[in-house]
């Protein structure tokens, strides 16, 4: 059984968490056996149910000592080679002339290098790097190995690499290179890159199973959004354009489901609240806790609308529009909004930063029902066009397993 790794910061409710997820879940359910290794918190409340071939790991607990008990355990011979090649080493200290394959061995003994460890324990066929900040521990902790490293970009890489042909953009560049593969999510990061690496790849991201049905119930005179509690998000241009929309429609209501995963995002919320109650909106705008069965509470409600100033392709955006909501959204740096919105077909873009025009999109669909539920339905369609079985065959592909 071939075995793939998902390598990540992280394990929160998140879009990056949630993105290999939904990628997992469907490998494992081929029969793969696959993981989730992270490298710093690991959360114990998400929302998403784990295939039975799926395990979440914390790499911190592959340390060196705990490590060699069970490298002992299961393999005494092994271990009295490992020591007499340690004093073998410890006498040429030349790595070079030694087996590759045993150097991987006393490397694995190397205390504090608990993804070493971890890799050299799970003997993963495929490991994918979400995000710029650990592909250089991935690549140095699989040196001589045959694993096939994938970098996976979380975010527009005008963002990570915002001097481009600079001496750090070249360095990245060089290191892309010698990958199985480097993927995208959108067609704005591949332009980024283009010209510049033969191995690259564009793959959106997946929607998600099991989500509910869109409904053919009445609509609640509700807007609503949900996501991470962060700054990218811009929720002051939502709020301030949903403040144009109480004045008029007093009977709206705005409700954000927000996640907090650190205390910059703790911070941006209690911001957000203390804003709201600044404008004595408490009584119509809501800032609420991430909801596991947020998709339920949310299908009858009157749109989605997503303000961000930055997106690699937005989850939430993809989950509102595959239910079947009336779905508004910033034409934001990375591309995604555009990619899969077409405005007036199956959502309206509007340009990032501008109340005026996300008001006036917002008071288009409470004015235009008919022409929102069209947007809706075919916004819906979504479900099957990138669905997580159809994304996983593409992920396949670049794996070549």
């Amino acid at each position: 059984m071939q075995k793939i790794v998902f390598v990540l910061g992280n394990y929160k409710n998140g879009g990056m968490a949630m993105r290999a997820t939904n990628l997992a879940n469907e490998f494992g359910k081929q029969g793969y056996s696959v993981e989730i290794a992270v490298l710093k918190e690991l959360g114990n409340d998400f929302f998403t149910v784990i295939d039975k071939n799926v395990q979440v790991i914390s790499v911190n607990d592959y340390n060196a000592d705990d490590m060699r008990q069970k490298y002992a355990d299961d393999c005494k011979k092994r271990n009295r080679k490992i020591k007499a090649l340690k004093r073998l080493h410890y006498l040429t200290k030349n790595f070079s002339k030694i087996d590759r394959k045993l150097s991987g061995v006393i490397m694995f003994l190397r205390k504090g290098d608990e993804l070493r460890n971890y890799f050299l324990f799970s003997k993963p066929d495929v490991v994918v790097s979400l995000g710029k900040s650990y592909i250089e521990s991935v690549v140095s902790a699989l040196q001589g190995s045959k694993c096939k490293i994938i970098y996976a970009e979380k975010n527009p890489p005008e963002l990570e690499f915002p001097e481009r042909d600079s001496e750090g953009y070249n360095y990245y560049i060089k290191l892309f290179k010698k990958l199985k593969a480097v993927v995208v999510q959108t067609k704005d990061a591949e332009r980024f890159f283009e010209g510049r690496l033969n191995n690259l790849y564009v793959i959106n991201n997946p929607i998600r199973q099991n989500l509910p049905l869109p409904s053919a119930q009445s609509r609640t005179k509700t807007i609503v959004n949900f996501c991470r509690m962060s700054s990218q998000k811009n929720l002051d241009l939502l709020i301030d354009s949903f403040v144009k929309i109480h004045l008029e429609f007093p009977e709206y209501k705005l409700y954000i489901y927000g996640n907090t995963v650190d205390q910059l995002e703790v911070d941006y919320k209690e911001r957000m609240l203390q804003k709201v109650k600044t404008l004595k909106l408490e009584d119509c705008i809501y800032i609420l806790p991430a909801v596991a069965d947020i998709h339920k509470r949310v299908i009858n409600c009157a749109m989605f609308v997503s303000s961000s100033d930055f997106e690699g392709l937005s989850n939430s955006m993809l989950e509102a529009m595959a239910i079947g909501l009336p779905c508004i959204c910033t034409d934001c740096l990375g591309g995604g909004t555009r990619e899969v919105m077409k405005d007036r077909e199956n959502g309206l873009v509007v340009p990032m930063n501008d109340v005026e025009a996300l008001y006036k999109a917002m008071k288009c669909f409470i004015m235009n029902p008919d022409f929102a539920e069209t947007c809706g339905r075919n916004a819906a369609k979504l479900r099957e066009s990138m669905s997580v079985e159809k994304i996983a065959r593409e992920w396949l592909k670049v794996f070549d397993i």
